[in-house]
């Protein structure tokens, strides 16, 4: 279901500049982007924000299903709070990269019935995979980063789920963290691009010419996030006293 719903929003995100580049001439009707120039467009509406929380839904609230329903205590009579902690991150990341990498390749597919996949006059041939024609590695360059970024989210609102009981307030979290990030760390503070979730994660913070070094480093931080998610929520368990064994 929430794979559908973040596929829904991505389209309806995009479809502002799709409908923008369509003109008409003596009865022929004619696209002005292709589906490469179009993803490169992506996260510039207010949708986005939504979309984010669309992402997260798959494992940003398992915490706090288990720990509002209790069953998180049979659970821990189980297993201990840090092997608890490392299944409940590993599962978020999976299933929200998952997740968030099948909606993007749904959108992607749905444009496709309507534009190429690259018209050669898109201004994208200054990155290195496209101008060696390697579209579909790009495009799969592209979406790997931005299920990243799905998955960056996710985690942060898995921790904060260990402060914040109630549900729907943890899943607008990342609408309000992504505004915040946006103007505060990149408007404000002016942070560098590989320290900036805008630059990690909303394209290639190596450049044009690094796409491939570009992924690897978003997975980097991602992983280094679900460290200090795992060491967060682990700590919180221990710390809260109906739950220890």
């Amino acid at each position: 279901m929430a794979t559908i719903l973040l596929t829904v929003l991505l389209i309806l995100d995009l479809l502002p500049t799709f409908v923008s580049g369509i003109s008409e001439h003596e009865g022929k009707i004619y696209f002005s982007y292709d589906v490469l120039s179009l993803f490169m467009l992506h996260g510039f509406t207010f949708l986005m924000g939504f979309s984010l929380i669309a992402a997260v839904i798959p494992g940003g609230g398992i915490y706090c299903d288990d720990n509002n329903s209790r069953f998180i205590v049979p659970i821990l009579q189980r297993i201990n709070s840090l092997e608890y902690a490392v299944g409940v991150v590993a599962a978020t990341f999976v299933g929200t990269f998952a997740g968030t990498f099948i909606s993007y390749c749904l959108c992607l597919l749905f444009y496709r019935f309507f534009l190429p996949l690259s018209n050669g006059q898109n201004g994208l041939g200054t990155y290195s995979l496209v101008a060696e024609e390697k579209n579909l590695m790009f495009v799969g360059a592209l979406i790997t980063v931005y299920a990243l970024r799905g998955v960056f989210f996710a985690l942060i609102t898995l921790v904060l789920s260990t402060f914040i009981k109630n549900k729907y307030i943890v899943f607008s979290t990342p609408f309000l963290l992504f505004y915040f990030l946006m103007i505060f760390g990149y408007g404000i503070l002016k942070m560098p691009t590989y320290l900036n979730v805008r630059g990690i994660y909303f394209g290639f913070v190596h450049g044009m010419e690094h796409e491939i070094r570009s992924v690897a480093y978003a997975f980097f931080v991602t992983v280094i996030v679900a460290v200090l998610a795992t060491c967060v929520l682990n700590r919180r368990l221990r710390s809260i006293p109906v739950i220890q064994k």
